[in-house]
């Protein structure tokens, strides 16, 4: 996706979600959403799942035993969760999987309809609900490796269907949420577990 896509969706998610711990740190969260298109490194690696997403369990893995609730780990959790919704994003864009074959030009103009797509599709009640089912979903999260195989699982599915930049963004909200509220659910219940009443109440 573009740049303006993934802070689109960054922009949903916080808007959705309305937690003051989130609110605090929106600029760090928007901001990770496209660090990997900032970075030299990872703009030399495509954004695919084959290649990317053991990273993102790591990392994934890192966000949710790290934060302790303070202030530096919050920052830096929010501006990482922020990354993994970015490669999650990318990896239910079509052109950025290997079954694509059009040209660069094919990619480019794909990425740009998304991105109008997107524009529209947040604001709508479907992508509304989209999120709230999601986030009730992800309460019944029990460890990192069902939300994993829940991803593995759902980019499955998606290679099996017909793409659209229409399809996408439905593919893109659902699976976003799901994670996104997810992480947010583990970490927070290893800092319960470890350090009570660490957090700000959450939405």
């Amino acid at each position: 996706m573009r740049k303006k896509s993934h802070i689109c969706l960054a922009g949903y998610l916080a808007d959705e979600f309305q937690a003051p711990d989130l609110m605090r740190y929106r600029k760090a969260f928007c901001f990770g959403s496209i660090l990997p298109d900032l970075n030299p490194g990872m703009v030399t690696s495509p954004h695919e799942f084959e290649t990317t997403f053991d990273g993102i369990k790591e990392l994934i893995c890192r966000l949710t035993s790290e934060w302790d609730g303070s202030e530096y780990k919050e920052r830096a959790f929010w501006r990482g969760l922020g990354v993994v919704m970015h490669y999650l994003a990318d990896y239910f864009t079509f052109p950025h999987n290997t079954s694509f074959q059009g040209s660069l030009k094919d990619h480019c103009l794909y990425e740009r309809d998304l991105k109008h797509q997107l524009r529209g599709y947040v604001k709508t009640p479907e992508a509304r609900c989209v999120f709230h089912i999601q986030k009730l979903e992800a309460g019944r999260c029990r460890d990192e490796q069902e939300l994993f195989e829940y991803i593995q699982e759902s980019h499955r599915r998606y290679m099996q269907e017909e793409h659209s930049p229409l399809e996408d963004c439905r593919w893109i909200a659902r699976l976003c949420s799901r994670v996104f509220m997810s992480v947010i659910c583990l970490a927070e219940n290893q800092v319960y577990q470890t350090i009570p009443g660490a957090l700000a109440e959450s939405a």
